[in-house]
């Protein structure tokens, strides 16, 4: 039987899926495997025909490969205990197949006896269209009630990988989906390493790196959002990762409900990873003659290190904020924010707002956006949320004066949100009860009577289920109603609880997907920031929604800096909201120094999260220089590319964003804590090129107790150092950073290009 392999192939990625494996008795034989020929009277053939399983991925292969070869080098020889066919991992694991692990696809029919209740899928076909990229593998299932089509696909822009799943219920009977990933794929004998992200409320993205031993290992999420504790992304390496060195591949679902990542390691020594939504108790409910599209996946590979990841990532974002670029035209890319909610927390006043409007544009900010506690009955967050009205108490000529202030001074004008949750005591949670998440899922709830006690409250606080018409109708309508009547040109949504209890998780999600095209659709110029409690709703399901996110309400740069450093392999940092703090940070107490409270935030959407009536002339000034500095590299920090410069000192992270000539680079150094020597080592900078002659100066954004203990101050920041980018990268540069919680940006410009 001859192969059957399909591939296909981007600039610098190849994809290969096979549906066969070597026979058993093969490798005693020998001959040559690519034309197999009978090999006994039987007419037996070398290949045995398997479910699809993903043969290759990664470094581009020529088209003309011989991608049989790869049947050999991933073949499973047969063992004394053993199925007598090898078993392959397949891209929907099956457990009656062999399959072993944590991921076995589950599915079947509601109203089956509980022994026909289980489908499985059979029948694949492959098909390859070689000029748009695709190959789609579809499913049939054993009772021929069930199709299944998945899609891998190179968009000829970029090195990433998609893959798109959809089945269809052609039964008269309900199906129910337990399990189903979206991407399955085989992960190489060479990767002996995986990665999580996980965390928790004010220490996000907290990078989860283990050594793949053998069993199961598993990252999820059950919030019916993308959570803050696991992030949907992984990470596979042949090593520990590293920032310029190592084979590695990426994955994420694009997905901000509920979700699954696991990695098995089968007993044998294979080594799989799965991603896919992860269902309710009751779940995924497809009804008779319906397709259900499941959750993208994206996939990607690099030969250098998390910063080649990173790079493919970044060219993903350039070029879907190019295929919006229409949209995107009519809006002020990342403007200067100032967000109040460090400032007036829930102690909302007239006065103070407009004070704080006139302050922030006599320091070149250029968005005020009032956060939380704007609203009736808001005064902390017991009560409040859900009715959506202008508190006239603390705004007595109404949010519209906030306005007109802040267009008179210059300002663009934003709110506050939180959607989708109500308060228990809120007017919408009494008299509409079953707007309220979890209800639709008791009814005897209603039939009793409605008591907030029943429902679990998180931060005192109920979820508002969009999957309900009349509260999507009713929340559609209180934003639309303020973005309409002040022309907002920043809209800030927020959710600071996980979503729960309910079964209907998904067609929230799906809601409030469609909510945010709707508003986007109603307003383009609009800014929308997504926060969750800080980053608990940050992944490539929404990122395309919404122009910023919030990566966590610790604004302590010290914490920040490891956060960031993890989030930019996978997300656009200029998009990443980072703003300074007060001075004294939030989560952490400390008290730091301007240099690294204004420099930190730099890289990200840079901002405010101060209450700037409380600071010091010298404090204002030095927020005025990174404003202006910020403000004139702003393109720069948007379309430069980003990378982390790996260092022999630890506890320095050091970061660069370098044009596409590598004639300019912004590079950021910040110091987390003393070293273990007097004098640190050389910075190396090796995102330059070798043959260039640089120019080598410290920008002025400094903390004046740190000046004064700089020799060569004049030739630091004004003359500056010439050095090649060669000499940068391989020998480095002692700049003058010698204590702990500091921060400085180091401007190199090419000497050659003027």
């Amino acid at each position: 039987m001859k192969p059957e392999i399909a591939h296909i192939h981007s600039g610098e990625l190849s994809l290969a899926i096979a549906r066969h494996v070597l026979a058993p008795d093969v490798m005693a034989i020998g001959g040559d495997f690519k034309n197999p020929k009978p090999v006994n009277s039987n007419n037996a053939e070398r290949f045995e025909q398997t479910e699809p399983y993903i043969l290759y991925f990664g470094k581009k292969l020529a088209a003309d490969y011989p991608f049989e070869d790869l049947l050999i080098t991933n073949h499973y020889h047969r063992l004394g205990n053993n199925t007598d066919r090898p078993y392959m991992p397949h891209i929907f694991p099956q457990s009656d197949y062999g399959y072993c692990g944590a991921g076995s696809v589950q599915f079947g029919f509601i109203g089956q006896r509980r022994a026909e209740y289980q489908a499985k899928l059979s029948e694949c076909r492959l098909s390859v269209d070689s000029e748009l990229n695709v190959i789609d593998v579809t499913f049939g299932s054993n009772c021929g009630c069930v199709d299944v089509t998945q899609r891998y696909l190179f968009d000829p822009h970029h090195d990433i990988l998609r893959v798109k799943t959809w089945i269809k219920n052609k039964a008269h009977m309900p199906l129910v989906i337990n399990w189903l990933p979206t991407l399955s794929m085989n992960l190489p004998g060479y990767v002996t390493h995986a990665t999580f992200f996980n965390g928790r409320w004010s220490k996000e993205f907290k990078r989860n790196e283990f050594k793949i031993t053998g069993g199961s290992y598993i990252s999820q999420s059950n919030a019916n959002k993308t959570s803050l504790y696991s992030a949907p992304l992984a990470l596979a390496s042949d090593s520990e990762l590293e920032e310029t060195r190592g084979q590695v591949f990426a994955f994420a679902l694009a997905w901000s409900g509920s979700h699954r990542v696991i990695v098995d390691c089968l007993w044998e020594g294979s080594s799989q990873i799965q991603l896919g939504e992860q269902q309710s108790s009751a779940g995924l409910i497809v009804t008779p003659n319906e397709t259900c599209e499941l959750a993208d996946a994206l996939a990607t590979y690099s030969a250098y290190g998390t910063n080649g990841i990173s790079k493919r990532f970044q060219t993903y974002w350039k070029a879907q904020k190019e295929q919006c670029e229409g949209r995107e035209s009519a809006k002020q890319r990342n403007p200067v924010v100032l967000n109040t909610w460090a400032a007036l927390f829930f102690q909302h006043n007239r006065e103070i707002a407009l004070d704080l409007i006139d302050k922030a544009a006599s320091l070149g900010i250029e968005l005020i956006c009032i956060d939380d506690g704007w609203f009736t009955n808001r005064n902390d967050d017991n009560a409040g949320l859900g009715e959506w009205i202008e508190d006239i108490n603390k705004y007595p000529n109404g949010l519209g004066e906030i306005r007109e202030r802040a267009k008179a001074r210059g300002l663009k004008f934003g709110l506050w949100f939180e959607p989708e949750m109500v308060s228990p005591t809120s007017t919408i949670a009494k008299q509409h009860p079953d707007w309220v998440m979890g209800i639709a899922d008791a009814p005897s709830m209603m039939k009793n009577g409605f008591d907030t006690q029943s429902l679990p409250q998180w931060r005192n606080q109920l979820c508002l289920d969009l999957s309900n018409p009349h509260a999507y109708e009713y929340i559609k309508g209180r934003l639309i109603h303020y973005i309409d009547t002040y022309s907002l040109d920043y809209l800030k949504l927020d959710n600071n609880r996980d979503m729960y209890p309910t079964t209907k998780g998904r067609d929230h999600t799906l809601n409030l997907y469609r909510l945010l095209s709707e508003l986007r659709d109603l307003r383009p110029e609009m800014l929308i920031e997504t926060s969750s409690s800080g980053g608990g709703r940050i992944d490539f399901g929404i990122m395309n929604l919404v122009d910023k996110f919030w990566l966590s309400d610790n604004d302590d740069p010290i914490d920040r800096a490891e956060m960031l450093k993890n989030v930019s392999i996978f997300y656009p940092i200029s998009r990443t909201g980072s703003h300074v703090p007060g001075v004294k940070t939030n989560m952490s107490n400390r008290q730091l120094p301007n240099a690294i409270r204004v420099v930190a935030p730099m890289f990200g959407s840079f901002g405010f999260e101060c209450n700037l009536m409380n600071c010091t002339e010298t404090d204002l000034e030095q927020f005025k220089l990174g404003v202006e500095f910020y403000k004139q590299h702003r393109k720069h920090f948007a379309d430069g590319c980003h990378a982390i410069e790996p260092q022999a000192n630890s506890g320095i992270i050091v970061q660069s964003i370098t044009d596409e000539f590598k004639s300019f680079s912004i590079v950021s150094v910040v110091r987390l804590e003393m070293t273990e020597f007097a004098y640190h080592r050389p910075i190396r900078i090796s995102c330059l090129a070798p043959d260039m002659m640089y120019c080598v100066r410290i920008s002025a954004i400094l903390d004046p107790s740190v000046t004064r203990r700089i020799d060569c101050l004049q030739h630091w920041t004004h003359t500056g150092w010439k050095m090649s980018g060669s000499v940068l990268a391989e020998v480095g540069i002692r700049i003058p950073i010698a204590y702990a919680n500091m921060a400085m940006l180091l401007e190199i410009k090419s000497l050659d290009r003027g």
